[in-house]
């Protein structure tokens, strides 16, 4: 059998696959190597770069190109990055797959290195909540991810026993309420980052959908037509583990750090609670402590 990694020709990537700009650097986060630090924050307004980098004892990259803003510096002897993704999935794929090329390929060569660099993702984001029981202005930390979304389309899951056998009697319960939920996925997040957050907030399977009125329930001007999903998600239980939050990116980041050999976790600031109607009076206020609390497991 031909080794594939073994045939630099076969592995070469066309400049039409991975695009650079004139500089040489990854064509949407206008990154070059070094420029990014092993260990990323992920946040989806590019107004929140700011407000974590704040907390940085040293920035010494800034980069700016269309919504993908990062900064990279240290806390102490700690170098990290805070990179803004934008909204939804479709970004999250840009922004990992440019980030783990910046450490993974060789980009004169368009050649994935032999040596590989695992990589942290932290997502500090907003959410809402899905169950009465989990207050606004509380934090929530992504036990696993449930896709709702495009990355659905690859056809993969990665899970554990709990995580897989929660699936499988999900979409037996939605069925017998005739609710579809397929195409969907399950994904999980890094067992040594849960370890370093077990003084995080509660655990909950964050969902992650396609869009944010609609495609959440949210009835406008249009009437959503998947408001019987999210009630199907809210009663579900399994193993005493339920579906808590909302949101656009969290299992789409853990699908692809395992994917390409990375860690990720998703950490949220619950601004809104579904179920109540009720929306946080200080939501910047909320995201702030959630800041600096993530900083402070990460590397205080």
């Amino acid at each position: 059998m031909l080794n594939l990694a073994d045939d630099a020709s076969i592995n070469r990537m066309t400049q039409s696959e991975l695009i650079l700009n004139p500089d040489g650097s990854v064509y949407h986060l206008n990154l070059l190597p070094g420029e990014v630090a092993p260990l990323i924050i992920l946040v989806g307004d590019p107004d929140r770069v700011g407000m974590v980098s704040k907390y940085f004892d040293e920035v010494t990259v800034c980069k700016v190109k269309r919504e993908f803003i990062t900064h990279s510096g240290r806390i102490g002897n700690t170098s990290l990055s805070v990179v803004s993704t934008g909204i939804g999935t479709d970004n999250i794929d840009i922004v990992i797959n440019e980030v783990d090329a910046l450490f993974n390929v060789d980009l004169p060569t368009r050649i994935p290195k032999q040596q590989l660099t695992q990589l942290t993702f932290i997502r500090i984001g907003t959410s809402g909540a899905i169950q009465k029981d989990i207050a606004v202005d509380s934090f929530v930390l992504g036990r696993y991810g449930l896709g709702l979304d495009a990355f659905a389309r690859m056809g993969e899951s990665h899970t554990d026993e709990v995580s897989k056998k929660w699936f499988e009697e999900l979409l037996s319960f939605s069925r017998a309420r005739s609710v579809t939920i397929e195409p969907a996925y399950m994904s999980v997040p890094d067992e040594s980052l849960i370890a370093k957050f077990s003084d995080f907030g509660a655990h909950w399977v964050t969902v992650t959908c396609a869009g944010f009125y609609g495609l959440q329930g949210r009835s406008i001007r249009l009437k959503s037509n998947v408001e019987r999903l999210f009630q199907t998600l809210s009663d579900f239980e399994e193993s005493g583990i339920r579906a808590g939050n909302l949101e656009m990116e969290t299992a789409g980041i853990y699908l692809l750090a395992r994917m390409l050999g990375h860690r990720a976790l998703s950490l949220n600031a619950i601004v809104a609670n579904r179920v109540l109607g009720k929306f946080s009076s200080e939501p910047y206020v909320t995201v702030d402590r959630l800041i600096q609390q993530t900083l402070r497991n990460l590397v205080g």
